[in-house]
């Protein structure tokens, strides 16, 4: 499998689970001006989003050298790593390449 597959699959994961989390959130927000109850549990896609950012900054990583890519992983395409990215910027392995 080649490290640039792997990662498409996690930044699709997260970009899902990101935008899921912050629609919810902003729905219940929404709903929360009718049944005030529900503002409380818009809290949780809140929680779901900014939980899909922190893993989006630190579970992307090089399989090689274990380093996070954070910014960069998000940085370009919408559902996958740009193709412009052709090489892990820290420790320089080829991320066509089969690992």
């Amino acid at each position: 499998m080649k490290i640039r597959s792997e990662n498409n699959k996690k930044k699709r994961f997260v970009i899902k689970l990101i935008y899921l989390g912050f629609a919810v959130y902003l729905f219940l927000l929404l709903l929360s001006i009718r049944y005030e109850i529900l503002m409380y549990f818009s809290f949780v896609g809140l929680a779901v989003g900014i939980f899909g950012l922190i893993y989006a900054s630190f579970g992307i990583k090089c399989p090689k050298c274990k380093q996070g890519w954070g910014y960069m992983a998000l940085y370009g395409g919408f559902f996958s790593i740009p193709k412009r990215v052709k090489f892990c910027p820290f420790c320089g392995y080829d991320i066509d390449a089969e690992f």
